[in-house]
């Protein structure tokens, strides 16, 4: 039987630092200041504004997005990064 390989669905930035050795980021440092560097182009205090985390494969280094919320309760994909 094949092993699931995706991450939890609420999965944090904290959790994958927090993984054993073969799962964790690969550049912890570096990650997380390109996420907060991606969020401060789009105002990271900016009500609605949130980062989901990719699911898909051990966690080294995983996709994420930068969403809002619009006023209209629509939903704008602001940044997508590897």
């Amino acid at each position: 039987m094949k092993k699931d390989n995706k991450l939890s669905t609420d999965v944090t930035i904290r959790d994958l630092m927090e993984k054993l050795e073969s799962q964790k980021l690969r550049s912890p440092f570096k990650y997380v200041a390109g996420v907060y560097g991606s969020m401060r182009v789009h105002g990271w205090q900016t009500p609605g504004l949130r980062v989901p985390i990719g699911r898909e494969g051990t966690g080294a280094q995983p996709y994420y997005r930068i969403e809002q919320d619009g006023p209209d309760g629509s939903e704008k994909i602001l940044v997508v990064e590897p």
